[in-house]
């Protein structure tokens, strides 16, 4: 079919007339592609927008692995690369040929030419199935985004089953040990030894002992902490539940986990905790926190500090006020790069990122977003103030009402 007659039945050409459609074939370039050839890669500059005369194309992302994720299958009669027409960006996906294909190519100032020569009814027809296939596009890869999101939340809390059974198993040889290292303790220590204490080999040998009993003693214990705090963060995330609990033990149990992440990035994380004992108790959920705190300790990693350098992350628990009520005031503060000021609006926005190149998602900070205006009832800013590195208050009561489950966006401090 030629290349008149194909563009003929495409819809976003359908009331343009002959003379039109000839000028606009005339005035395009066609190209020929063999099988497997890349028509353009993401990011390259744009060259026009693109219709399948004939064969077949792939439209794909290449995620950090290098490995393709196709995002749709074209067929004569198709059109990709449009959104060269309108705002002349770079690509935003990759193109290649399946099969042998020929595209013509209508360059941005063909495409223009034609609108101004064009009824304003067909201007507008074009630009609003432009827009629609945008729009159903965007629509599509967001809720395949949130699909996505929604599979990793499921294997997260089967993990996290997994972890907490694994956990108690821990428990119980962890404690044996703690025990058997104390009985060899007392046992050296016994009345019936001390004759023996007098030869000096045996008592360095006892001496030796002890200490080795010691040290198994303490690293038990540390061993079982550890446990203990993976089973209580992962309980709190598979169940949800609201609990009364301590806020620092929180905080701590979320940093302990984090240590090992944090000493090869060579970050220091203090927790300063300003709580009077009896505002020290929350009533809230342990898991959604834990959460919020993981994804910003995660952020400091990836982007505040450079490997080679590290640094310092401090964590602020205080008391305050918050539309009359009692609250806590966490304050999470990094003294790294910063956030660039045209930035700094927009990182809560879904899928918005500075650090795809590093595995970032654009949907960690949109996640504490939501975790902390709708799961905690709070609220949460940011500052990053030139050279100053990145500060996040969040606000949460300091009681949480389990009934009140609020969707949508909450105000920003």
């Amino acid at each position: 079919m030629s290349a008149f007659s194909l563009l003929k039945q495409i819809s976003l050409f359908e009331l343009l007339s002959d003379a039109q459609l000839a000028s606009l074939v005339e005035a395009g370039s066609q190209r020929q592609f063999a099988a497997g050839q890349t028509i353009f890669n993401e990011h390259d500059p744009p060259d026009g927008m693109y219709v399948l005369l004939s064969g077949q194309v792939r439209v794909y992302l290449q995620d950090q692995e290098g490995c393709r994720v196709e995002l749709n299958r074209l067929k004569p009669g198709d059109y990709f690369g449009e959104m060269a027409l309108i705002d002349s960006s770079p690509r935003s996906a990759s193109v290649a040929a399946i099969s042998p294909c020929d595209c013509l190519i209508i360059d941005e100032h063909t495409f223009q030419d034609m609108l101004l020569n064009s009824q304003a009814n067909t201007s507008y027809h074009i630009l609003r199935l432009l827009t629609a296939k945008v729009r159903d596009n965007s629509y599509r890869i967001l809720e395949e985004e949130a699909l996505r999101h929604r599979m990793e939340i499921e294997q997260h809390r089967a993990l996290s089953r997994i972890v907490v059974g694994v956990a108690h198993e821990l428990n119980t040889p962890l404690g044996l040990m703690n025990t058997a290292a104390g009985v060899i303790a007392a046992r050296l220590k016994a009345d019936t030894l001390k004759p023996a204490m007098a030869d000096p080999e045996l008592t360095s040998i006892f001496d030796d002992i002890l200490q080795a009993a010691d040290i198994l003693s303490g690293n038990a214990r540390r061993a079982s902490e550890l446990v203990k705090a993976f089973k209580d963060v992962s309980a709190s995330q598979v169940g949800g539940k609201l609990e009364s609990v301590p806020l620092v033990k929180v905080v701590n149990d979320c940093v302990r986990l984090f240590e090992i992440q944090a000493r090869q990035a060579g970050i220091a994380i203090q927790v300063k905790n300003h709580l009077a004992p009896p505002e020290a108790v929350w009533e809230g959920y342990p898991g959604a926190l834990s959460q919020v705190l993981t994804n910003l300790l995660t952020n400091v990693e990836r982007y505040a500090y450079t490997p080679e350098t590290g640094g310092l992350v401090t964590i602020v628990l205080a008391a305050s006020q918050r539309n009359d009520q009692p609250a806590y005031i966490i304050t999470f503060r990094d003294y790294g790069k910063g956030i660039l000021p045209d930035d700094l609006p927009h990182i809560f926005d879904p899928f918005f990122t500075t650090g795809r190149d590093q595995g970032g998602s654009g949907l960690g900070l949109t996640t504490v977003f939501n975790l902390v205006t709708v799961t905690l009832q709070g609220q949460i800013a940011v500052e990053s103030p030139p050279g100053g590195g990145v500060a996040f208050t969040i606000a949460i009561p300091q009681t949480i009402a389990s009934q009140d489950r609020r969707t949508g966006r909450a105000n920003v401090l």
